[in-house]
């Protein structure tokens, strides 16, 4: 990995992903999309939906009384221990149709806003990638892959393919195959050594780090199921984490380099000065037209060579 603390992202569109992509050995750079690009298109968090259920067993006749449901809210810091208690108890109430309307709202499940979702910046992702992982379970990214090259249930640890959607946290249109709370993080996430028995996401993880170059790009990396999977792997993958910050910020930059650094992860920094988080969107959909240029036009690049040729030796 690169021994500088980060790299800023007009330095890593221009020279680092250009040269994972254009690698001799073939493009091995999977994106991995966490939840933070889901706002783009109406979704809510993981804490606001965790918040949601929690005031749904309030809500429902004889649920938790309002002592238990500010007692909840306010000492419970962990999103997927809140949401394991919101699930289990609308579950024991047989309230699973009130959780599964939770869902649908905070992950923007509405056919209408669905159909809209066919821009922006998934669009542009899927211009510059291969390889595509994420743990939204919104069906928003969908509408970029072939309904056949979507999987969410019965991966593997193999080879992954192209132009294929890995969703590991499953999908809203299957609400049994989601992964949110924490006995399911736990039993999704571990390694399994016996081969005959069913897929494990931790097995999958660990051989994508391993054979594969990483680019998260809305995800914060504080998920520690994860980062067990990263942990002592032998490898020369570079993995890198998109992160933005104000100006300002460069110390906190560097102590957050620390502990990406720790996990064989650069970080790649923008800045949110003038655009806020818009400026990530800027620099991909930027990318993104100089990637279709360069493949509309196979040529150019020779052309340039050429004409740089030609006029040393004039």
């Amino acid at each position: 990995m690169n021994n500088n603390e980060f790299i800023y992202i007009e330095e890593f569109f221009k020279t680092t992903l250009p040269t994972l992509q254009n690698n001799p050995n073939g493009d091995k750079t999977v994106v991995f999309i966490g939840a933070g690009l889901s706002r783009n298109y109406g979704c809510s968090g993981w804490s606001e939906l965790a918040q949601e259920a929690i005031k749904e067993c309030y809500k429902i006749p004889n649920g938790i009384n309002y002592l238990t449901y500010q007692d909840l809210i306010s000492t419970i810091n962990n999103p997927k221990t809140m949401l394991t208690i919101g699930k289990r108890y609308l579950y024991k109430k047989k309230k699973k149709n009130i959780f599964k309307k939770c869902l649908n709202k905070s992950l923007n499940n509405y056919s209408s806003q669905i159909k809209k979702s066919t821009n922006g910046i998934y669009r542009h992702l899927t211009g510059i990638f291969k390889y595509f992982i994420t743990t939204n379970a919104d069906k928003h990214i969908n509408n970029f892959f072939d309904y056949n090259n979507i999987h969410y249930k019965n991966m593997h640890s193999g080879p992954i393919k192209k132009d294929t959607l890995y969703k590991i946290h499953g999908c809203i249109s299957d609400i049994n195959s989601m992964v949110f709370t924490t006995d399911e993080y736990l039993r999704q996430y571990m390694i399994e050594t016996n081969n005959t028995s069913a897929f494990k996401l931790g097995n999958f993880l660990q051989s994508v780090f391993m054979n594969y170059d990483v680019v998260f790009i809305g995800y914060g990396l504080a998920e520690f199921e994860l980062l067990e999977r990263m942990i002592g792997i032998s490898s020369d993958r570079k993995h890198y984490i998109i992160n933005g910050y104000y100006e300002h910020q460069i110390e906190l930059i560097k102590v957050n380099a620390l502990y990406f650094h720790s996990f064989n992860v650069q970080q790649v920094v923008y800045k949110l000065n003038n655009n806020g988080h818009a400026e990530l969107t800027k620099y991909i959909e930027q990318y993104y037209n100089e990637k279709s240029i360069e493949i509309n036009n196979p040529l150019s690049l020779s052309d340039e060579m050429d004409e740089a040729l030609g006029a040393e030796y004039e």
